[in-house]
């Protein structure tokens, strides 16, 4: 159940991006590139997902079984019991009512315990968060930051994206002054 839990939220996330950044795929010609990837990643969470799904119903045909069993043999020893005139018509009403509702308390329960079992997987990766760093940690022996005047300097950047061969900026050079606003528009 982790692992698909796990792939439940890379698939949330891939998705998150695809559709969030369709016009940046398509912009770029990207969108094999995008369908094969996306592919992947539904791929294994099909595969992690069916495997839960696989279990879980074998769990419960093998649960269902087994108190299949357990009915069949209360209700034939109550009816042999009472063939044998060992028990009454009364006697095997209030063991077979009884049984069936234990049977209900004991299903109930289980349930519970399913949800109860599910609920703590999903909440398992929010809880790791809370374990995570804030912020960015500074490498040992970092001495304090010390900001006196502020701007951005770009010096000579080439910027091209991975699939295209020309570059989107070459040799781009700029100064940007402290509450200065610059837009980059290529």
């Amino acid at each position: 159940a982790r692992l698909a839990n796990a792939w439940d939220t890379r698939l949330g996330g891939s998705l998150a991006d695809a559709v969030s950044c369709n016009a940046v795929v398509k912009g770029f010609g990207a969108e094999e590139r995008e369908e094969r990837r996306l592919a992947k990643v539904v791929a294994r969470w099909r595969a992690r997902t069916r495997r839960t799904w696989v279990r879980g119903t074998i769990n419960g045909t093998t649960q269902g079984s087994m108190l299949l069993l357990l009915r069949t043999a209360v209700i034939g020893f109550s009816l042999l019991l009472w063939s044998w005139g060992q028990a009454s018509a009364g006697d095997v009403t209030f063991v077979l009512t009884s049984f069936f509702v234990l049977q209900g308390y004991l299903r109930d329960i289980g349930t519970h315990i399913r949800n109860l079992q599910r609920s703590i997987n999903d909440m398992e990766e929010l809880v790791d968060f809370q374990s995570e760093p804030l912020g960015i940690e500074d490498v040992p022996g970092a001495k304090p930051i010390r900001i006196t005047d502020g701007r951005i300097s770009f010096d000579n950047v080439t910027f091209h994206y991975g699939s295209h061969r020309l570059p989107l900026y070459r040799d781009f050079s700029v100064d940007i002054a402290p509450g200065e606003r610059v837009g980059l528009v290529g």
